[in-house]
C-alpha cells in the first residue's frame, strides 16, 4: 500500500503572532480588472480612478491582451517598452513630466480611513523604455477626499511623501522601490499617486533630445500602520504525515489576506495560489513556496512530499536526512487500546520514547521504558483516539489509538 509522507525542508519560525499586518490600498498589483483594457483604462480596474476627464487617464498594461493581435496594452511587452510585472499579470503606465505639462493622477479610496499615526508608504516604479526623460518627483498625497483636475494637466499640491530630490529615477531594466513615512492627520481617506510639482520645480534628467514624456510603470503599492507584523513563508511545520493511497495531502500553514502565493512545481497541486494548498503527486517531489507579505517583501520555503509504497515505513529525521527502515522497531498491536507494546532489535535495557500526532506535534517527550524480556509497555489510555507516530531511539512507525 502505498502512503504520502510529508516533511519538512526547512521553515522560519515566528512566535508570538498577536497582529496580522494589512495592506490599506485595494488592489494594489492592478490584478482586479472590470475588463480587459483596450485604452487608458484606469477606471476599468476595481477600487481605481482618476478624476482628470474628460480625455486622459493612466494606462493599465495587461496580460489578458496577450493574445490580442497588435494589441498595445499588454505585458510585459506594451507601446511604452518592456518590463515584467513585478507581481502577478499587469501595471499600470502614468505620464509625469512632459513640455506639454502631460500628467496621469491615479487614486484609490483606502480601506479603512487613516488613524493619527504614523503610517509606511511602498511603491514599485520602473521607467519606461521610452522615456525622454527621467525625474526624481514622484510622491503621493493623502486627503479626506478625491482630488480633481483638469485633463493632462498638472495638479499642484504638497506631497504627502515624495521621493528624494537627488534620487533620479532612470532604471529601466529593473523595479525601483520607494519607501516613505507618514505621520497622519486623521481621517485621510484617499491617496493619488504622481508628480505634484511644475515643470519648473521638477527635478529632470533629459534622456533623449527631443520632445517626449517622463514615464513610469508602477506596480505593487502599500500602506501600512506602524507595527504591524508580516510573517515569512511557512511550506509546513516539521511533521511527518502519512495517507493511504488515493487520499492528498496540505501544504502550507496560512492563508493570509494581502498576501500573495506561489508554489512551484504545479504537478499535483490543486491550486498553485493559496497559501494552503492540496498536494497529490505521483512521485517524490519538493515544492517550493514564494511568498509576497502585504508589503510585498519576499521569503520563499520549500517542503518535501516523499511518496513510498511501504505502508509500515519507519520515518525519522537526522541532520535534515530522512532515515527509512522498518526492521528495528515492532509495535502491537496496531490498532491499539490501551497499552502499545514495544521491542526493537536493538540490545538496550531502556527505551527513549517520543509521542507525535499526525500534525507533527510532540506530546509525549522523553518517556523512557524498562526493557523486560526485550518488550516495553507503553500506557497510551490518556490519548485521544487517532493516527500517531512512536519515535524509539530514533527510529518511528505509525499507529493508531482506538
Amino acid at each position: 500500500m502505498r502512503i504520502i509522507i510529508l516533511i519538512l525542508s526547512f521553515c522560519l519560525i515566528l512566535s508570538g503572532r498577536n497582529l496580522i499586518g494589512q495592506n490599506l490600498v485595494p488592489n494594489p498589483s492592478f490584478e482586479k480588472l472590470k475588463k480587459c483594457p483596450t485604452s487608458e483604462d484606469l477606471n476599468n480596474t476595481y477600487d481605481w480612478f482618476e478624476q482628470c476627464y474628460p480625455s486622459s487617464m493612466a494606462f493599465v498594461l495587461a496580460k489578458c491582451n496577450a493574445n490580442t493581435p497588435l494589441s498595445l496594452y499588454t505585458t510585459p511587452k506594451s507601446w511604452f517598452g518592456f518590463q515584467y510585472p513585478h507581481t502577478g499579470d499587469n501595471y499600470i503606465y502614468i505620464a509625469t513630466y512632459s513640455h506639454l505639462l502631460t500628467r496621469h493622477y491615479p487614486q484609490v479610496k483606502l480601506k479603512k480611513s487613516l488613524d493619527k499615526k504614523k503610517y509606511y508608504i511602498r511603491l514599485h516604479i520602473s521607467l519606461s523604455d521610452y522615456s525622454s526623460f527621467a525625474i526624481s518627483n514622484i510622491g503621493v498625497h493623502f486627503s479626506m477626499d478625491t482630488i480633481k483636475g483638469k485633463s493632462w494637466e498638472l495638479v499642484e499640491l504638497n506631497p504627502t511623501y515624495e521621493n528624494p530630490p537627488d534620487n533620479i529615477l532612470r532604471d529601466s531594466v529593473n523595479w525601483m522601490v520607494i519607501n516613505g513615512t507618514y505621520d497622519a492627520a486623521g481621517g485621510e481617506q484617499f491617496m493619488t499617486i504622481g508628480n505634484f510639482r511644475s515643470n519648473e520645480n521638477t527635478n529632470v534628467d533629459t534622456l533623449v533630445d527631443y520632445a517626449g514624456y517622463a514615464g513610469y510603470f508602477i506596480d505593487d503599492i502599500a500602506v501600512w500602520e506602524e507595527g504591524a507584523i508580516s510573517y515569512p513563508a511557512e511550506a509546513g511545520n516539521n511533521r511527518a504525515v502519512c495517507t493511504i493511497d488515493g487520499d492528498s495531502v496540505a501544504l502550507g500553514t496560512s492563508n493570509y489576506d494581502d498576501y500573495f502565493y506561489e508554489w512551484t512545481p504545479s504537478e499535483g497541486l490543486n491550486s498553485t495560489t493559496t497559501g494552503r494548498p492540496m498536494a497529490k503527486p505521483t512521485t517524490t517531489t519538493m515544492y517550493y513556496l514564494k511568498q509576497k507579505d502585504f508589503k510585498f517583501d519576499e521569503t520563499i520555503d520549500s517542503v518535501l512530499v516523499l511518496i513510498s509504497d511501504r505502508c509500515d515505513t519507519i520515518v525519522s529525521i537526522n541532520n535534515g536526512e530522512l532515515i527509512i527502515d522498518n526492521s528495528q522497531l515492532f509495535i502491537y498491536p496496531n490498532p491499539a487500546n490501551d497499552k502499545l507494546y514495544i521491542k526493537t532489535t536493538n540490545q538496550t535495557k531502556q527505551l527513549n520514547i517520543q509521542i507525535y500526532d499526525i500534525y507533527g506535534k510532540l506530546l509525549i517527550d522523553n518517556e523512557e521504558l524498562i526493557m523486560e524480556n526485550s518488550i516495553a509497555v507503553l500506557n497510551i489510555n490518556n490519548l485521544n483516539s487517532g493516527i500517531y507516530f512512536v519515535k524509539v531511539n530514533g527510529f518511528a512507525k505509525r499507529f493508531v489509538k482506538l
